[in-house]
């Protein structure tokens, strides 16, 4: 089952945002005290317009000479940033993700930005998905194998099949 970004891998929330006017040290402070990596970038109407990350911030502002008192987040976020729909799955985020080097990706419905998707989120739904696996697929019962073994043995009889339980198998028996 594909799991989609909302709800199975993060929830609708109050987006952490500021806006092109906004200084890159405003950012940065809603950054450090949000302990987040990203902002959305909205424009007057609540709308989104672009997205500034931790990285621009230290790339292009303050390690590109930028004086982050007075540079505007519009000199450093990017524009019209890629978004994902709630019902994209987490293989659609993952695949632009590595494609574009992006870290996170906003959750957008009707301009609105309802969520952001990191890297790390999407990192915590697949080791969570691959633990819920493996106790599926885990040790199978006795009953289990001796189910198989009679089924082995019956179509070797019959001469339909080719089943070969290995000794690990037949040992665990």
């Amino acid at each position: 089952m594909q799991r989609k970004i909302v709800p199975d891998i993060v929830q609708p929330t109050d987006v952490a945002s500021v806006t092109a006017e906004d200084t890159v040290l405003a950012a940065a402070t809603i950054m450090r005290d949000r302990k987040i990596a990203a902002l959305v970038v909205v424009n007057s109407a609540g709308k989104l317009s672009g997205i500034i990350t931790e990285r621009d911030v230290v790339f292009q502002g303050t390690a590109g000479g930028l004086d982050p008192k007075t540079t505007k987040v519009a000199e450093i976020m990017t524009p019209n940033p890629d978004t994902l729909a709630p019902g994209d799955s987490a293989s659609d985020a993952l695949e632009l993700m590595q494609t574009r080097n992006y870290r996170h990706l906003p959750v957008v419905v009707d301009g609105i930005c309802i969520a952001v998707v990191s890297v790390r989120d999407l990192f915590k739904s697949v080791k969570e998905s691959t633990m819920h696996s493996k106790k599926a697929f885990a040790k199978p019962k006795l009953s289990s194998l001796v189910t198989v073994t009679a089924h082995s043995w019956q179509s070797k009889i019959a001469g339909t099949g080719a089943f070969h339980l290995s000794e690990k198998s037949r040992n665990s028996l």
